[in-house]
């Protein structure tokens, strides 16, 4: 049961980043039942407590996504794990070692029942042939709470594929163990749609800001230049021309050079459609 869902406001989704499952395995039960004699493990994680035998860590890999409200829901992906568990497996001429273990856990709706979760254990160590090794019942606690989640008090069921795999096909749903998962969540898993949100606002907002600021500046654009004449650019280019004319008379005047030997001073301001003709002649007289 999900025992805190009344701290929750909206329905993002949570994305399991890290932690530990944690295994408790009857092993007098898979002896006498399927024959299987635990021989060895490999794994660098300790269970949560000494109510499990052996803890798998939770790999990079993961991507397992759900939501919360109304209901707890898995969107997809899977929790990702390192180490391996091997077994004596009996068999007639003896026994063989099988090793299983890089557990993947995911969730299928299609193996939900009365007594399975939709939530199955697979193996993924290479080149031993088997895939879905336990169905998982529903568990009795399940708790999201300060970025993490609890997942107990689930039993280990053996699968129809595991138990065909092993010939014994009568033990499908066997109560063979236990298990528990302890995971950290994205701390902004819960966050995702509200950001999301937020920033499509920023940006309609600045869209709306630069659209208006480019209307109101084409705007007085337009305005400047139809209150514009042909008589303010006459003015503007007269007195422009007229500075000019002041500065390079003075420039003349610091070469010693007389202004006696034009017969009439240049004046652009005084007549501006010759002046340019006239001054560029006058300056050439110079030389």
């Amino acid at each position: 049961m999900l025992n805190n869902l009344d701290q929750f406001n909206y329905s993002d989704s949570f994305t399991v980043e890290s932690g530990t499952t944690s295994v408790f395995l009857d092993l007098p039960l898979l002896e006498t039942a399927a024959g299987l004699t635990l021989t060895a493990v490999d794994s660098e994680a300790e269970p949560v407590s000494n109510d499990f035998q052996v803890g798998f860590e939770i790999t990079d890999e993961t991507d397992f996504t759900f939501e919360l409200l109304p209901e707890f829901m898995p969107l997809g992906g899977t929790i990702e794990h390192s180490g391996t568990i091997t077994f004596d497996l009996a068999t007639a001429d003896g026994s063989t070692p099988v090793t299983i273990g890089d557990f993947s856990i995911g969730f299928d709706p299609t193996r939900v029942s009365e007594t399975t979760s939709g939530f199955f254990v697979a193996d993924t160590v290479e080149d031993n042939g088997l895939e879905i090794l336990f169905d998982l019942s529903n568990p009795g606690v399940l708790s999201v709470e300060d970025d993490s989640l609890i997942l107990d008090e689930a039993d280990l069921l053996l699968s129809p594929e595991f138990s065909n795999a092993l010939g014994l096909p009568d033990l499908t749903g066997a109560d063979v163990g236990n298990a528990r998962t302890d995971a950290l969540l994205n701390e902004f898993g819960v966050l995702t749609d509200v950001i999301d949100d937020l920033l499509n606002n920023v940006r309609e907002d600045i869209e709306q800001v630069i659209n208006e600021v480019s209307e109101e500046a084409l705007e007085f654009a337009t305005g400047f230049l139809d209150d514009v004449t042909a008589d303010d650019v006459i003015d503007v280019a007269t007195g422009f021309l007229s500075d000019l004319t002041e500065d390079i008379e003075q420039f003349v005047g610091s070469l010693g050079i007389s202004s006696t030997q034009n017969s009439e001073p240049v004046s652009i301001a005084e007549n501006p459609e010759s002046s340019l003709t006239t001054l560029a002649e006058s300056v050439f007289s110079f030389f």
